[in-house]
């Protein structure tokens, strides 16, 4: 059921950052307004709007993952409340396309959150073998994910495809020999290119991973 905002204003005019004080400097103005999310203490990180122009935020607590639809035009919120986790574990929620779908982590392992008819659905995300926890912090507009997969002392910048049933270690398509590992995957675009974190000869430094298919550049 759709609820009103409580702390929504009207178009308000707030001024732009001008070159004085006082009565001079740049008195133009550009309009804002302030919508209230649902929930108490909840971090939300990320948002991106919608094909259907409403705006899909999520975010977490440090104990539990939430999620709110918000129609930025009514100022309404349409949908709210926390993700579905497995069992009674700490969740959160690191990024958002713009099919709603939602990354994130549940109970130290990978996780994504699809929209349903009504609220939310979850997957858990396989990890690398030998490992045992992981996390999802970026997925593309095409739904590709990418993140980490952990074993107990070490880490591994991992992907996983649309449908959520393959991971695949990014250090596969490290040249051999290069020295590089890459322990994150922070992000992902929407052709594929993945940046993130890595050790070039003991050194850390940063990655771009151009395409799945061929070999990095550390930077």
């Amino acid at each position: 059921v759709a609820t009103a905002c409580l702390f929504c204003f009207s178009v308000a005019e707030a001024k732009k950052p001008g070159t004085g004080g006082g009565g001079g400097g740049d008195s133009s103005t550009a309009p804002f307004m302030v919508i209230e999310l649902p929930g108490v203490d909840i971090a939300y990180k990320v948002s991106h709007q919608n094909v259907e122009g409403t705006v899909t935020v999520a975010g977490g607590s440090g104990s539990n993952a939430a999620y709110a639809v918000v129609d930025v035009a009514t100022r309404l919120v349409l949908d709210s409340g926390p993700l579905p986790v497995p069992g009674n574990v700490n969740s959160d929620a690191w990024d958002v396309n713009s099919s709603g779908t939602i990354v994130g982590s549940a109970g130290a392992l990978p996780m994504r959150w699809a929209p349903q008819e009504t609220g939310y659905g979850f997957d858990v995300l396989p990890l690398l073998t030998g490992d045992s926890s992981g996390s999802v912090v970026a997925v593309s507009e095409s739904g590709e994910m990418v993140g980490t997969s952990n074993a107990a002392n070490s880490s591994r910048a991992a992907y996983w495809n649309e449908t959520a049933t393959t991971v695949i270690d990014l250090n596969t398509y490290v040249a051999a020999g290069s020295g590089c590992t890459l322990v994150a995957a922070n992000d992902i675009n929407s052709v594929g290119q993945v940046v993130g974190a890595g050790v070039l000869v003991g050194v850390n430094r940063g990655f771009v991973l151009a395409l799945l298919t061929g070999k990095i550049d550390a930077v």
